[in-house]
């Protein structure tokens, strides 16, 4: 038994005997899979240059096909899970090779042979079990629509009569004729003809005419019914392994067509999954006002390049400084600032209440009245005096720095006031 490996990226034949060409059914394989395989469709690849066999894998084994000469073989696997007719998944790891060495069995030697008698039943059932093994889809007799011959239906043991032919059908051929895949049958005088449906019966049928269709219709035909005698028996299957389906030939003719289908289905989930994919997007080179298309990245590098870098932010107000100020740094330093003061030019003989932070201004005045506010505050005026007339200044009782002030005719007096404190001093003239 050959023992083979297979993980989600590899194959491995961790243990392989000496395959000869010519050998049918000795080579069992055994598979075992990795983690990523679980409830995968498992198919087995081999493939030279003279055949391509997929195989599926029932319990991890399928046996080792049938190669008539010695050469280097392909062996790959393939998995895939489908949901609702569609491939969800699938795996398909880097394939490994082995070597076909040359057995005592030749491709000329195939006519000489004659097959022993007491060999008839084992071949029989190698081939009743081909059959059933790669059995997948709908079953041939459960179609709803046969290919026909002169209008009776491929269906069921029928002879050459009861199709209405005159000759014996020796070869059925899938062949592509007329716009579908057909059956071509060949009669033993060498004339040949189309059975006039096409493969599959009618587009309202879910089913699908698959290789063990085929079989089953050349293996009816040639075969059944078994003739009484062993001579007879083994003449007639004789005729069947050299000329018919079981032939190299017919077999591939037919192993191509079921990949052919195959192929087809892959392709239309393949279409069915794009159908709900994006078509091929359309790039703005720069970014675009209202529009939904990515930007190259060009695009983008030169939008930000004429940008200003991250800004560098002063925590105060800073001298000779090009950087934005912090708002909580220019809080703080405009807190610490006092108010500009307001102006009040006073007029002669009035009465002022006191402010803070105001500056005061009279000019050419005799008398002037003042009061205090309550609390702090802080002023400053200044006062030109008349030239004439009695000068009267009256402020509430108040501290002096320094000595009260004499105010007199033609003078200008520069007064500070804070929370009830005067600061006085004459305006001496430049003249």
């Amino acid at each position: 038994m050959m023992n083979v490996e297979v993980t989600a990226k590899n194959i491995t034949i961790s243990e392989a005997p000496e395959i000869l060409s010519g050998e049918i059914g000795i080579e069992t394989i055994n598979f075992t899979f990795s983690s990523e395989w679980e409830n995968l469709i498992k198919i087995a690849v081999f493939s030279s240059a003279e055949k391509t066999y997929k195989i599926p894998i029932e319990n991890n084994k399928c046996d080792f096909p049938f190669f008539e000469q010695y050469s280097k073989v392909v062996v790959g696997v393939y998995g895939y899970s489908v949901v609702n007719e569609l491939k969800v998944k699938q795996l398909s790891p880097f394939p490994t090779l082995i070597k076909i060495k040359q057995g005592s069995y030749t491709p000329a030697q195939a006519d000489e042979e004659d097959i022993p008698a007491s060999d008839f039943e084992r071949y029989v059932q190698e081939i009743e079990d081909m059959i059933e093994g790669i059995t997948v889809y709908t079953s041939y007799n459960s179609l709803s629509d046969h290919p026909q011959i002169n209008g009776n239906e491929l269906i069921g043991n029928k002879t050459s009569a009861e199709l209405g032919l005159a000759q014996a059908i020796v070869s059925i051929d899938v062949v592509w004729y007329q716009g579908a895949y057909r059956l071509k049958c060949t009669l033993s005088d060498g004339t040949e003809f189309y059975a006039n449906n096409n493969i599959g019966g009618s587009t309202s049928q879910a089913g699908v005419l698959r290789l063990s269709d085929y079989f089953q219709l050349a293996y009816s035909r040639l075969l059944s019914p078994v003739p009484s005698t062993i001579s007879d028996t083994t003449s007639i299957f004789n005729r069947a392994f050299e000329t018919s389906i079981v032939t190299t030939k017919v077999f591939d003719s037919l192993l191509n067509i079921a990949l052919i289908q195959q192929s087809e289905d892959e392709s239309f989930f393949i279409n069915t999954a794009l159908a709900g994919k994006q078509d091929t997007l359309t790039f703005d080179s720069t970014p675009t006002e209202d529009s939904d298309n990515p930007v190259t990245s060009g695009g983008i590098y030169t939008a930000l390049s004429s940008k200003q870098a991250t800004l560098t932010f002063d925590n105060v107000p800073t001298e000779n400084s090009d950087n934005p100020v912090k708002s909580g740094g220019v809080y703080t330093a405009v807190n610490a600032k006092q108010d500009k003061a307001s102006l009040v030019t006073l007029t002669d003989n009035s009465t002022t209440a006191l402010t803070d932070n105001t500056e005061y201004s009279a000019t050419d005045v005799n008398t002037l009245t003042f009061t205090y506010p309550q609390g702090d505050f802080e002023c400053y005026m200044t006062l030109n005096f008349a030239s004439s007339g009695t000068i009267t200044v009256t402020f509430p009782t108040s501290s002096y720095i320094g000595t009260a002030p004499t105010f007199a005719n033609g003078e200008t007096w520069e007064v500070s006031v804070k929370n009830g404190v005067i600061v006085a001093g004459k305006v001496e003239s430049n003249a």
